[in-house]
């Protein structure tokens, strides 16, 4: 990699994706997959749900170009440092936080999970002050 080429990073630290201000969802719903408008958010909910804590949102937007473009793990390396050479979206544009009802919770270490908006967690969350919050972007 050159020195002008810059890796751009949608990890976030220590925050809330909230859900997005117009959403009618009063609960998390679990994404079936039975059809491509669905397909994007059920791989999201399967990797994120199913491995808490367990990936930045870098690694789960990786995991999902890699998945989708179906990248053989021996082009995984070069094929990740192409694809952070620009900016992708950030999961503030997850349709779990737009369509679905869940928030996502980056912890200090920048590992993410999801939470339904009807839970307890959700709302403490939402109340901490000590967490940084940012609404999903509108459907």
């Amino acid at each position: 990699m050159t020195n002008k080429e810059k890796i751009h990073s949608n990890n976030y630290f220590n925050t809330l994706i909230e859900v997005s201000l117009n959403s009618d969802k009063t609960q998390g719903l679990v994404p079936n997959s039975n059809n491509d408008k669905h397909a994007i958010a059920r791989l999201q909910y399967d990797i994120i749900y199913n491995d808490a804590y367990k990936y930045t949102s870098d690694e789960v937007i990786s995991k999902l170009h890699t998945i989708r473009n179906k990248i053989n793990q021996k082009d995984y390396t070069e094929t990740q440092e192409e694809f952070f050479n620009k900016g992708r979206r950030c999961l503030r544009t997850s349709p779990l936080c737009k369509n679905y009802g869940f928030g996502i919770h980056a912890n200090k270490e920048g590992k993410i999970t999801l939470i339904g908006v009807e839970t307890d967690e959700y709302k403490r969350l939402a109340k901490d002050m000590t967490i940084k919050k940012i609404k999903a972007m509108k459907p």
